[in-house]
């Protein structure tokens, strides 16, 4: 099991959006409480929503409650190219075994 600490800085070091659910996956956290704690640090940014619920307010790709000056400027960017994100656990977790 990963630490979220660890998931999540090695996400913005590689400048890779993943999803709260393949995040929440590989680190053993139940989604809801996935970020508690995290606050919206500009790292935090790069977990992200797979897809857009209104009820909650999440927008498909983009980090959940965050404004667009909160988001890492690499992020948004991808963000604004609809770039494409890693989804499941399987996928984060081949992406952090492979060398930076």
């Amino acid at each position: 099991m990963r630490k979220i600490e660890d998931v999540i800085a090695e996400l913005a070091a590689r400048q890779r959006r993943a999803t709260y659910g393949a995040v929440a996956e590989v680190v053993g956290r139940p989604v809801r409480r996935l970020m508690a704690g995290q606050g919206n640090s500009y790292d935090c940014s790069w977990v992200v929503a797979r897809r857009t619920v209104a009820k909650t307010g999440s927008v498909r790709g983009r980090p959940t409650g965050f404004r667009d000056l909160d988001i890492d400027p690499a992020c948004l960017e991808q963000i604004r190219r609809g770039d494409e994100f890693i989804e499941t656990a399987e996928d984060l977790e081949r992406e952090l075994r492979s060398p930076r």
